[in-house]
């Protein structure tokens, strides 16, 4: 039990073997009453062998301000297992805080509530009260806020600012959190894997073409999901859409396209140019539309 206006230090640990950088943001849900200021966040990293084992430690500082009973509700984490091939989430238990009548002295005048005796002031000491007569006004001329340079002036600045500071801050998320680098860069990174496949075209190597597009496929889902694609297999990419809720058509279609690219790709044959162009362009479309739902 703690005291209103008592700082309570919430901390949770996450640790495993990965790249904690790349976790979620926790959303944690704290009574309305209670003031909570940002985490402390601290990263410890330790490569051991081939192994990368990290934790992850966000301490919360949060004052309750009204005495009652409170519970902080789980809090949870997903993330995607390649060994069980699937998605787990991990949760904390409910927290418990009973907050008690604060000691300090709370001071009633007037409808006003005051926390301590230097933010009583007089009224009629630091306000002024509008004065009424003995008022000489003139009509003005020409209003500059009528002029649109006046409000381009005036709005431009706060638009660069914005866009200043948008820029910096997709940078340093660029440089810092890889899950958001690998998901901006996907579709660049596949754009580049068709160009080559393009040029394998244009050379009549089919097998590599079709290879050069399976790669980018595959690769494509794997940067907008943050995983690695050595070793993505067609069930493990079918898992990826569905739990990021890409409709079932769409799947279908994919699937149909990753499908044929590894058949072509080994089945001995005649291949038509005309119809590995087709393909090429049908797999752009592709990368287009799933790009709307990753």
């Amino acid at each position: 039990a703690v005291s209103a206006d008592e700082a309570v230090s919430l901390k949770l640990i996450l640790s495993g073997d990965g790249n904690v950088k790349s976790l979620p943001d926790l959303s944690i849900e704290f009574p309305a009453t209670f003031e909570v200021y940002d985490p402390k966040v601290k990263d410890n990293i330790n490569h051991s062998g081939n192994q990368l084992q990290a934790s992850k430690e966000l301490e919360y500082v949060i004052i309750p301000r009204i005495p009652g009973e409170y519970t902080i509700k789980p809090v949870s984490i997903s993330y995607f297992s390649p060994s069980l091939k699937k998605y787990k989430t991990l949760s904390t238990p409910e927290y418990h805080l009973s907050v008690g009548r604060s000691d300090k002295v709370a001071a009633k005048s007037n409808n006003a509530y005051f926390s301590s005796k230097s933010e009583v002031k007089l009224l009629g000491k630091d306000i002024h009260f509008i004065k009424e007569e003995g008022l000489n006004l003139h009509p003005i001329g020409h209003r500059p806020y009528q002029d649109s340079w006046f409000w381009a002036a005036l709005i431009l600045p706060a638009l660069f600012f914005v866009g200043a500071y948008g820029y910096r801050h997709h940078m340093e998320k660029m440089s810092t959190n890889v899950e958001y680098a690998r998901r901006r860069k996907a579709f660049k990174q596949a754009s580049q894997r068709l160009k080559g496949a393009h040029q394998f075209l244009k050379q009549n190597k089919f097998a590599e073409f079709y290879g050069e597009v399976s790669r980018g496929l595959i690769g494509f889902v794997a940067d907008k999901t943050n995983q690695s694609a050595a070793g993505l297999m067609r069930d493990d990419v079918e898992l990826l859409l569905k739990h990021h809720n890409v409709p079932e058509g769409l799947i279908i279609e994919y699937l149909k396209y990753l499908d044929e690219a590894d058949f072509r790709r080994f089945a001995p044959g005649q291949i038509a140019a005309n119809e590995a162009h087709t393909f090429y362009k049908d797999a752009e479309q592709i990368l287009v539309k799933l790009g709307k739902y990753l």
